[in-house]
C-alpha cells in the first residue's frame, strides 16, 4: 500500500493517496484488529508534509525512451550483444 499511496503522490493525486490509507487502516482495525504498520504510517506522515524523500527524483522519460535495464542497474554487460569470452582453460 506505501508504493501505491507515493505513486498517487507523486502523481498529484495526494487526496487519493491519503485515502488508501484510510480504508487500509479500516480494514485492519475492522478484520483483524490491528494497525497499520510503522512504515505504512510513516508514509502517510511523509504525504501530509509533503516531505522531498517520496518525490520522484526523476521525471518521467518522453514518450518510446526505455532505458536499458542492464545499463540502470550499472551492468553495461546485460546490454552487450557481443559473444561471451571463452571461458579459460584451465
Amino acid at each position: 500500500m506505501g508504493q501505491l499511496m507515493t505513486a498517487l503522490f507523486n502523481a498529484g493525486r495526494q487526496a487519493e493517496a491519503l485515502k488508501v490509507f484510510t480504508r487500509t487502516r479500516r480494514v485492519l482495525a475492522d478484520e483483524l484488529g490491528i494497525d497499520p504498520s510503522r512504515d505504512l504510517r510513516a508514509v502517510m506522515e511523509q504525504i501530509l508534509r509533503q516531505d522531498p524523500a517520496i518525490t520522484r527524483a526523476d521525471p518521467p522519460a518522453g514518450p518510446g525512451h526505455h532505458p536499458s535495464p542492464g545499463r540502470a542497474a550499472g551492468n553495461p554487460a546485460a546490454t552487450d550483444r557481443r559473444a561471451p569470452a571463452p571461458a579459460p582453460a584451465g
